[in-house]
């Protein structure tokens, strides 16, 4: 028996789609992320001391760089870990000039 609404007519249908559980539940999430963020994006202050002080970081990276290129000198390109090392230097180096 068709419903009419609003000069559309609607057939009911005698079976009811199943809805995936997947989809009921990304939509239960989507509506509560609004409101339920869980404090991961909020503003932090300034912080520079411990582990995130500056000359820290800087003192990795600079002994990352120093521990690549002696490697790769040191085993040369025919082990594994020295084509290991020089690969690791392409990278390293075009990231550098970006």
């Amino acid at each position: 028996m068709p419903i009419r609404t609003l000069g559309i007519t609607f057939a009911l249908c005698r079976c009811i789609r199943p809805v995936p559980l997947g989809a009921v539940a990304a939509l239960l999430l989507l509506g509560a992320s609004t409101c339920c963020r869980a404090g991961i994006d909020h503003m932090l202050s300034y912080d520079n001391s411990g582990i995130w002080k500056r000359n820290y970081q800087e003192f990795l990276e600079y002994g990352l760089i120093t521990a690549e290129v002696g490697g790769a000198v040191w085993e040369g390109g025919e082990t594994r870990l020295g084509r290991t090392f020089w690969t690791s230097i392409d990278p390293s180096t075009t990231e550098s000039h970006a």
